[in-house]
């Protein structure tokens, strides 16, 4: 049982690392845009 639960818990780990690593670039990109859309405001 041990053994199977670490052994599920290793894919769950990789698909949380590359939600956050995704919301990461989103959040970057997100925020250059409304950069770059103030600076043609002013």
């Amino acid at each position: 049982m041990i053994c199977q639960k670490s052994e599920d818990a290793v894919p769950l780990q990789r698909i949380y690392l590359s939600q956050t690593l995704f919301e990461l670039v989103l959040v970057r990109a997100y925020y250059s845009n409304l950069k770059q859309v103030m600076k043609k405001r002013c």
